[in-house]
């Protein structure tokens, strides 16, 4: 029976820490062969988008509504070296599309600014004349619908009924136009032939040792005079939730998730909760700004001075003119992204028991 107790166990903490390397993986990537997600892109946001288009009118339409055999959207951010560097390629690519006879009319390009504003890209098109419309993604929403790559990251997508197949993924920078645009010839000829060793999108998210994790969170419990208790309760869309101390109800999110620029080291942080869902501390484990240089103290003092004491089950806006800290604009975005999704985490807790 000892025997069969210590198994059981021991299997639980496995499962735990399995669990806890899940936050060290991509979540839910599209992948070729796959129907691209449905969005919706208010045209009226762009100029000239409805025309380019082939649509009559300004107004909000579903991905599937745009005339195009061959769709390439490329996911992007504006704080993004490589994306920057992307547009003067991307520009080519355009031209080539719309002066070539086979092309012409039948492919589109669109970009996606993943937490974007539109003030933001509007800014980002006009400095670097990107010649099709970017649209704002400023609550990530499609880009977790494509599964939280880096960027720049481009979608080769063909028209099939009321939507559009995944024909080709692509992240990092593309200098080969030429070899871009014959894809897209082939794509549209329908003789593209997958490579799938070509088809690597993304590159494998730093695990984050679960020893260092259970260390951060008994630190932070000693601060506050509680015990030093930590149990891993289960884990939602690559976040980890904890069931910490014991004279108060208090969990903590694990968060360990890509930075949406391909030259970016990972977001990895912890944050506190208390059973009405206000958030109580923001624990860091690994965030940075430009270079990958470390956010120093005072850095993480004004993340937590506008973040710790909301409530995760309202949206916490960011604004990137006010919320953002100096050359980490990317960081503090998935940071409140990742605080946002907190909501979703508050339900469960209910939804399981946790929380009554």
């Amino acid at each position: 029976m000892k025997k069969t107790v210590n198994f059981l166990i021991a299997a639980g903490i496995l499962m735990i820490f399995g669990i806890c390397l899940l936050t060290g993986t991509a979540y839910g990537l599209i992948k070729p062969g796959e129907l691209f997600p449905r969005m919706r892109f208010d045209l009226s946001l762009q100029k000239d988008s409805s025309k380019y288009f082939g649509l009559k009118k300004d107004k909000e339409i579903d991905i599937s509504e745009i005339n195009a055999e061959v769709l390439m959207v490329e996911v992007l951010s504006v704080y993004c070296v490589s994306c920057m560097s992307q547009t003067a390629y991307d520009r080519e690519l355009y031209s080539m599309i719309e002066e070539n006879k086979k092309t012409a009319g039948k492919v589109k390009m669109i970009g996606i600014g993943a937490g974007n504003n539109l003030r933001e890209v509007n800014k980002f098109t006009d400095e670097f004349s990107v010649p099709y419309p970017v649209f704002p993604d400023y609550t990530f929403a499609q880009y977790n619908q494509v599964g939280q790559v880096r960027t720049p990251f481009k979608v080769f997508l063909r028209k099939r009924g009321a939507g559009f197949d995944i024909i080709k993924t692509e992240m990092g920078a593309n200098e080969d136009v030429e070899g871009t645009f014959g894809t897209i010839v082939a794509i549209l000829e329908g003789r593209y032939q997958e490579k799938k060793k070509e088809e690597s999108t993304t590159a494998g998210i730093k695990p984050i040792d679960p020893s260092l994790v259970d260390q951060l969170l008994k630190e932070w419990l000693d601060q506050r005079g509680e015990p030093r208790k930590v149990k891993g309760l289960f884990e939602d869309s690559g976040m980890m939730v904890y069931r910490i101390g014991s004279e108060e109800e208090i969990y903590a999110v694990l968060v360990n998730r890509l930075s949406t620029c391909d030259i970016c080291k990972e977001v990895q942080f912890i944050y506190t909760i208390d059973r009405l869902g206000n958030v109580l501390d923001i624990i860091p484990i690994h965030l940075s700004k430009l270079y990958n240089e470390t956010l120093d103290e005072n850095d993480v003092a004004m993340i937590k001075q506008r973040i710790v004491s909301r409530n995760v089950r309202e949206n916490i806006p960011f604004n990137s003119d006010v919320d953002a800290i100096t050359s980490a604009t990317i960081t503090s975005g998935l940071i409140y992204d990742s605080i946002n999704k907190g909501g979703k985490i508050y339900n469960l807790l209910i939804e399981k028991g946790y929380i009554k």
